[in-house]
């Protein structure tokens, strides 16, 4: 024997109130979370799109101001070093002390060197100091860069780095002279090239070279605190 099959009968909705929970049915849960989500989404945007964005000039402010700053300080010293420093009778005793530390050190050395003025005196060699000799431009560049520099430092430790730096270029400018002496001595040859090609492309790196060395210490220590009064 076998079950005969009844005709499917399709019920129909009774009223209204079904036929809407039907089409709600139909309608499903993801489509809904989606129109939440774009929702918002275009919220979101609208925020972004309210918020002003940051111009490339102002996240480039700091670069801009430490250029300005240092091409303005050495632009200065340029100025009062060549119409005032230059011409004055400081400036020529200052190459004669340079000539005097200079002829003093050779002779720790045992060469017979004397100064006279500006200039150096052997028996195997001369030299006479004279501008561009004098380590005060190169001073000038690692000061100008160490006061210009954005990064937050006291105005104490920085003075100090500059008067430091200052101080251990002049030296090394002594460093120079004695240098370009015993070049002149064992290597006449080669005394042009030593004095303009190797001292004086030395004396714009060092600069670069001090104050890359200060930037990298003062970033590696911990950040400034300022202090604020605890009654406030």
């Amino acid at each position: 024997m076998t079950r005969s099959k009844q005709p499917h009968r399709k019920r129909r909705p009774r009223d209204g109130r079904d036929r809407a929970g039907l089409d709600r049915a139909n309608a499903g849960a993801p489509d809904g979370s989606r129109g939440s989500a774009e929702g918002g989404a275009a919220k979101s945007g609208a925020a972004e799109h309210g918020k002003p964005k940051e111009s490339w000039l102002a996240g480039k402010r700091p670069v801009l101001r430490f250029v300005l700053v240092f091409v303005v300080l050495v632009g200065a010293f340029q100025l009062v070093f060549y119409f005032w420093i230059s011409p004055s009778s400081f400036f020529e005793k200052y190459l004669a002390l340079n000539a005097r530390a200079s002829a003093w050190i050779l002779a720790t050395f045992g060469e017979a060197t004397r100064s006279v003025g500006t200039s150096l005196f052997s028996p195997k060699f001369s030299l006479e100091i004279r501008r561009g000799c004098d380590g005060l431009q190169a001073s000038s560049y690692f000061a100008s860069a160490v006061i210009a520099s954005p990064l937050r430092v006291p105005l104490g430790r920085r003075v100090f780095v500059v008067a430091s730096g200052t101080a251990l270029l002049l030296v090394i400018n002594l460093v120079r002279i004695v240098t370009l002496y015993y070049v002149g001595v064992y290597y006449p040859s080669h005394f042009n090239m030593m004095h303009v090609d190797v001292w004086q492309a030395l004396f714009i790196l060092l600069p670069l070279a001090f104050w890359l060395i200060w930037v990298r210490h003062t970033m590696a220590l911990p950040p400034v605190v300022e202090k604020t009064d605890a009654a406030a």
